[in-house]
């Protein structure tokens, strides 16, 4: 398993998901947010679990769960 990998993978993912994705919209309800900013956010989501991570959401960030 490429460790530095997942890792500037889950650092990406997390800063996305505070700027356009779920911290702000748990914020507002009428947040939305772009869909490149979505599909970027899926993409990693996507890319992190092929390479065996399981993904846990905190309510701030993700942390990769080892499988």
């Amino acid at each position: 398993m490429d460790t530095e990998r997942i890792e500037e993978l889950l650092r990406e993912l997390n800063e996305l998901e505070q700027k356009y994705g779920r911290v702000p919209a748990e914020r507002d309800a009428n947040y939305d947010p772009s869909g490149e900013a979505n599909a970027r956010i899926q993409f990693l989501k996507q890319e992190l679990e092929r390479m065996g991570g399981q993904l846990h959401w905190d309510g701030w960030q993700y942390h990769i769960v080892r499988r």
